[in-house]
């Protein structure tokens, strides 16, 4: 998980203490990070990867994606790892994850490809908190990604992913194994109810006006 201090990791460290990697953060104003690239590079691997599900390659187009979330649970990892956690890098991976779910969302609710029910509720969950967060910002209130927030994410892209894979290998390869991978979707998409509005909640409170 992404979460930032008010200020970048290298911003109180002298020049010649701060690592390589700090070192180059801090010479392009926190652009230039190992999680940064992750982030970005994770994205457009996910965004190609729904243009290839628009365009019926739908298991090449599940890998990418599958790939592409790998990256977002990563660049956390990575951040914290190189010491180059920052609020640039925070808005970064949180951007790149909601471009890519929006995304997400809009093509498999096109081509049907997951449960209509499912993709709403969601899309609804995904708007609520990206509200949230804009709300807090005009309160000038900071709200980081929680791990309730990362843990309904991945459990939606679960859901996601393994519906459409699961439902392909029941209708070309083996329906025994469709319908356990269906089922792990539909497993992790009740989770995800708990989970998701634990998160909402959470964002909610967040935003309240402090008195």
């Amino acid at each position: 998980m992404h979460k930032s201090n008010k200020v970048a990791d290298w911003h109180d460290i002298k020049g010649d203490k701060r690592n390589i990697w700090q070192k180059l953060a801090f010479r392009s104003y926190g652009t230039l990070t190992p999680a940064n690239f992750v982030s970005l590079g994770g994205g457009v691997l996910a965004l190609y990867g729904l243009f290839l599900i628009l365009n019926t390659e739908i298991i090449s187009g599940l890998l990418l994606l599958t790939l592409g979330r790998v990256a977002d649970l990563l660049d956390g990892l990575i951040a914290e790892y190189t010491k180059t956690k920052s609020p640039l890098g925070e808005l970064v991976d949180a951007v790149s994850d909601k471009l890519v779910i929006a995304s997400a969302v809009i093509v498999f609710a096109a081509i049907e490809l997951v449960p209509w029910p499912i993709v709403l509720l969601i899309a609804f969950q995904n708007i609520f908190n990206g509200l949230a967060v804009v709300i807090g910002r005009l309160r000038k209130i900071r709200i980081h990604p929680s791990k309730y927030g990362k843990y309904s994410t991945a459990l939606a892209w679960v859901t996601l992913i393994f519906y459409p894979f699961g439902d392909w290998i029941k209708n070309n390869e083996n329906s025994l194994t469709g319908m356990i991978l269906i089922i792990i979707a539909l497993v992790s998409f009740a989770f995800w109810i708990v989970v998701g509005l634990m998160a909402s909640l959470r964002y909610a409170a967040a935003i309240k006006v402090k008195k």
